[in-house]
């Protein structure tokens, strides 16, 4: 789901936005609020309401809803009383609010509303609001980063390796202080997601046909690593290692990164550096220690025919013999300026073909386990979140 489209205003972004949540939750009116500066709700944008049929009770279920960052679910209690035929089937009756929340900070509410003509809410469209929350959070975070980088995305590498440098002295000074300072540890930890999305989102918004790429192979990564090693699952740095995997293309020229057609056998040479350089550029970052070996192990194969190292079955990382399957399998499976997406059970047979040589076999089985409807959702999902235009064969 993109924010904001070039050149379109925050209101009209918020409108569409509105309109098609209502839509994908089955709804004709809604209200979309945002917080502002003082973190207070103020409503942005209206379906299906005229300014005085909006029910005050509205913001204050968009105020629950924030306060306790949680979806609400209000339905009517006169459905249980009313006769066929009696009352307005036109009015809103049912609400629910989800909150927009990113990193637990509140961005904004949506509440929709179905008339009572309309069934009623279910838990499961409780589920699918949250998740929709959850694309809006993604799509307000990109257009906010793709805003602060503007003119500057010449200048990423070299800006990126100076944020580099202040991270690494912040968290060495923190490290260093006394165990007073311990609230003040975990408040930077709460960053560190922020931060690497902040990087992943740098690389997609120079390598546009990747837009949602990242988001996928990570989720489908994070699948794998649930079925082969559950014990470590949770260790942030795989979540960290799959996002940031490819941040060494900011230091690919734009010319090889962006070609739509076959790269030349130089330029091959010259996109085959960016494990490298993404290595360095997260290097002298302590929180990425764990996350620096995915990074520059992405692209080994389990034969050991891979690059930058030419590494072999169990010497590659863990990390990265289980996202050398799903990054296979994603580029397979979207679109590509000199190719066509194959079909989720053509890239099945691929890496069929590929277990034993190419990649990990337990990987491929673990990953070949994940039933389809799974993948489907989370390949739609990351469609919504970067780039309509990339969508799943």
């Amino acid at each position: 789901m993109r924010a904001f489209a070039r050149g379109e205003t925050p209101q009209s972004a918020c409108s569409r936005l509105l309109d098609r949540v209502a839509a994908r939750l089955g709804c004709e009116c809604g209200a979309l609020f945002l917080t502002d500066d003082d973190d207070w709700l103020r409503l942005t944008a209206v379906r299906g309401l005229g300014g005085d049929r909006l029910p005050e009770v509205l913001e204050g279920v968009a105020v629950w809803a924030a306060a306790n960052s949680e979806p609400l679910l209000l339905p009517d209690p006169r459905r249980a009383v009313e006769t066929a035929g009696s009352g307005d089937a036109t009015s809103p009756r049912d609400a629910l609010a989800a909150p927009v929340l990113l990193d637990d900070r509140v961005l904004g509410v949506f509440v929709v509303m179905r008339y009572r003509s309309d069934p009623a809410f279910e838990r499961a469209d409780v589920e699918r609001a949250r998740a929709l929350a959850d694309e809006l959070a993604l799509a307000f975070e990109r257009a906010r980063v793709q805003r602060g980088l503007g003119r500057r995305l010449d200048d990423a590498h070299r800006q990126l390796e100076a944020y580099a440098v202040d991270v690494r002295t912040t968290f060495a000074a923190e490290k260093a202080r006394t165990r007073q300072l311990v609230d003040a540890l975990s408040e930077l930890e709460r960053t560190y997601l922020a931060t690497v999305r902040g990087l992943a989102a740098a690389v997609e918004a120079k390598d546009s046909y990747t837009a949602g790429h990242l988001l996928r192979v990570t989720r489908y990564g994070l699948m794998i690593v649930q079925t082969l090693a559950p014990e470590i699952v949770d260790d942030p740095q795989f979540e960290y290692g799959f996002l940031l995997h490819d941040v060494g293309k900011l230091g690919v020229p734009d010319g090889v990164l962006g070609k739509r057609g076959p790269l030349s056998d130089a330029e091959w040479e010259t996109m085959r550096t960016h494990p490298e350089i993404g290595t360095r550029i997260i290097r002298d970052i302590p929180f990425l220690e764990g996350a620096r070996d995915i990074v520059l192990s992405h692209h080994e194969r389990w034969d050991g025919a891979g690059y930058p190292r030419g590494l072999a079955g169990d010497d590659i990382c863990l990390g990265a013999r289980a996202f050398a399957v799903v990054d296979a399998f994603d580029a397979m499976t979207t679109v590509r300026p000199y190719r066509k997406a194959c079909s989720f059970d053509e890239a099945a047979e691929r890496l069929r073909a590929g277990s034993g040589t190419q990649f990990w076999p337990e990987a491929v089985d673990a990953f070949l386990a994940i039933p389809e409807d799974e993948l489907v959702r989370v390949a739609a999902a990351a469609a919504e979140a970067g780039d309509d235009d990339l969508t799943p064969a």
